[in-house]
């Protein structure tokens, strides 16, 4: 890490069941995304605020990404809702955008 990085990583790509921006009742329950230039960093789920989604133990729901910049974030148990993925490098800076997710697991009739 460097301490002088103040160089914001590019938006996160989403790959697998969320590469189309949604998760459905037949898609899994993870979001997978790539983010190279924010290996060693963190991949976070937010809300239309930009602010982190917690999970029911009130923690932000987070991913470590690897050092080739793969990343997979948990929702089981978030409500349906139209959120975003941002990604942070080691250094602690944010993506200059959001990745848009949208979750919808109500099973259609």
């Amino acid at each position: 890490m460097d301490a002088d990085d103040t160089t914001a990583p590019n938006k996160p790509t989403l790959t697998g069941d969320s590469d189309d921006h949604k998760l459905s009742a037949t898609d899994g329950d993870d979001i997978t995304g790539s983010a190279p230039d924010a290996a060693g960093g963190t991949a976070v789920l937010v809300d239309g605020h930009g602010d982190p989604v917690k999970n029911t133990s009130g923690n932000p729901i987070t991913a470590p990404i690897d050092d080739e910049g793969n990343f997979t974030l948990p929702t089981a148990g978030v409500p349906d809702g139209d959120y975003g993925v941002q990604v942070k490098d080691e250094a602690g800076n944010p993506s200059t955008d959001n990745a848009p997710i949208s979750i919808d697991r109500t099973v259609p009739v």
